[in-house]
């Protein structure tokens, strides 16, 4: 059965180092492990979803880096919705817990591409109290097999 990757969703996130600074902006690539999908009718797998891993290095404005890993789950929306699909993440790095919720465009159909923003949360550890913004853009493999992605976003305290 091949999946149109159009139907497919995938996130990664950020990570925070901790700082004294009151706000701090990274960039972070990700590579995306094979989504399952989940429910949906028809070819196109209209109102399904999916879950997937993924990885990430962040590189912070410093210069450090550092690493995490994650699970998202995504579901398309309705036709005519803000956004093409709705995705929120667990996401585990050095600094605590983070969570975080976007909405996605789709690219040109067929390309495997998708653009998303949302809100990202420190739930424990350093991240704790600390939320921002990011904005990230995927290239998905057009088999199927998962992706990767590039992003940037800024977190206050």
């Amino acid at each position: 059965m091949k999946i149109a990757l159009t139907g497919i969703f995938a996130l990664t996130a950020l990570t925070l180092a901790a700082t004294s600074a009151q706000a701090q902006t990274v960039t972070f690539e990700s590579t995306l492990g094979p989504p399952t999908l989940v429910g949906g009718v028809g070819p196109d797998a209209a109102g399904g979803g999916a879950y997937w891993t993924t990885a990430s290095t962040v590189t912070n404005a410093d210069g450090s880096k550092s690493t995490n890993t994650g699970i998202c789950v995504g579901m398309n929306q309705p036709s005519g919705s803000i956004y093409d699909r709705h995705v929120t993440c667990t996401v585990n790095s050095n600094g605590g817990e983070l969570g975080i919720i976007m909405g996605c465009m789709k690219g040109t159909e067929g390309s495997g591409e998708m653009t998303c923003t949302g809100f990202v949360a420190g739930k424990t550890g350093e991240a704790a109290g600390h939320q921002g913004l990011i904005t990230e853009h995927f290239r998905f493999n057009l088999d199927g097999s998962g992706g990767t992605t590039t992003g940037t976003g800024q977190w206050t305290k």
